[in-house]
């Protein structure tokens, strides 16, 4: 292992033992990115960049799930994970969906102004903007072979109609309602529902089966319980129904390389965690794979690989019967379809 791994390990520890202390005493030591903390608390960069970040996460999953065939139904769509606002959710409603369910484990999505997102937003689509490439937005994924506007999808006569006065009138008052935290109006036909904790049978019930389309964006990897995730999506989803994910393996700096989560035991890793709300699982990209085809068909997988900086040894013993492969992948891109 790298000496400069070695030397900054105490610094991770110091981590994990900083949530254990007092607001007084843990100022002083090293702390874990703010969101684990379950309370969300990203900056708000302000509703131009967020919503442009979101743009290019929505418009890049339509654009792939068109080009592999898996764009079907988008009546009812969810989102695992919305963070911070429901900007995802505006673009998914703004792009033909009626109704959007958001799942999560931590009610954050409030903290952004939705309603300014949803202006910006709005003017993306109607300027029929680029999708932000790489060049703009570089950690992004999936890649796009093109990133025109998806004018084939989105027809100026789809446009014409999604974009009209009184169907934005409605995505706005659906805004307004789910942020007074009253429940979705019957009169309104655009539906915002925010499911808190998501995985829960009893909180999810009313919904099974019901929704065409989940996507997740970074957000599978800091999933504590991936099965009971990944069968309380099966759950959700209308029969055939898509779900599509885009996960990042990266240590989140856990580590001091991309990838040196996977060098702890168990015990360490604890100890590094500390007492966040949510964390990094290490589940790596084959382990989503295979507990995915449980209930899913795999319509589309795409790994993002990055040199692997970890010898042989330093991997911790219960990672070490994993592919080779998974060391060596940072990101990964996933279209299934419900069996």
């Amino acid at each position: 292992m790298h000496l400069r791994e070695k030397l900054k390990k105490p610094k991770f520890f110091l981590k994990g033992i900083a949530t254990y202390l007092p607001a007084g005493i843990s100022r002083f030591l090293p702390r874990h990115q703010r969101q684990f903390e379950g309370r969300g608390l990203r900056a708000y960069a302000g509703k131009s960049q967020v919503a442009r970040g979101y743009y290019s996460v929505w418009m890049r999953t339509l654009s792939m799930l068109h080009e592999h065939g898996a764009l079907g139904r988008i009546e009812t769509v969810g989102e695992i994970g919305p963070g911070d606002s429901i900007a995802t959710g505006i673009a998914m409603l703004l792009s033909g969906a009626n109704r959007y369910i958001g799942l999560d484990i931590v009610p954050t999505a409030h903290n952004f102004n939705n309603e300014e997102i949803l202006d910006e937003m709005i003017e993306l689509f109607k300027g029929r903007e680029p999708i932000p490439d790489n060049a703009e937005y570089p950690k992004s994924r999936p890649y796009l072979s093109s990133y025109a506007f998806p004018s084939p999808i989105l027809t100026e006569e789809k446009l014409a109609e999604l974009l009209s006065d009184e169907r934005i009138g409605h995505i706005r008052q659906a805004i307004r309602t789910m942020q007074s935290g009253k429940g979705a109006d019957p009169q309104n036909p655009i539906r915002i529902e925010y499911l808190v904790p998501w995985t829960d049978a009893e909180v999810i019930r009313d919904c099974e089966q019901t929704i065409d389309l989940i996507i997740s964006s970074a957000a599978m990897e800091h999933v504590d319980d991936v099965p009971l995730a990944y069968a309380s999506a099966a759950r959700l989803l209308a029969p055939e129904g898509i779900i599509v994910s885009t996960i990042d393996y990266k240590g989140h700096d856990s580590a001091g390389l991309w990838n040196g989560h996977w060098a702890y035991g168990d015990a360490s890793w604890r100890l590094v965690r500390g007492k966040t709300s949510y964390f990094i699982n290490r589940w790596s990209h084959s382990m989503h794979l295979e507990e995915l085809r449980k209930l899913f068909t795999v319509v589309k997988d795409v790994r993002f690989l990055r040199e692997n900086q970890l010898a042989p040894e330093d991997i911790a013993l219960r990672f070490r019967a994993l592919p080779a492969t998974d060391f060596e992948t940072s990101e990964g891109f996933i279209i299934a379809r419900k069996k």
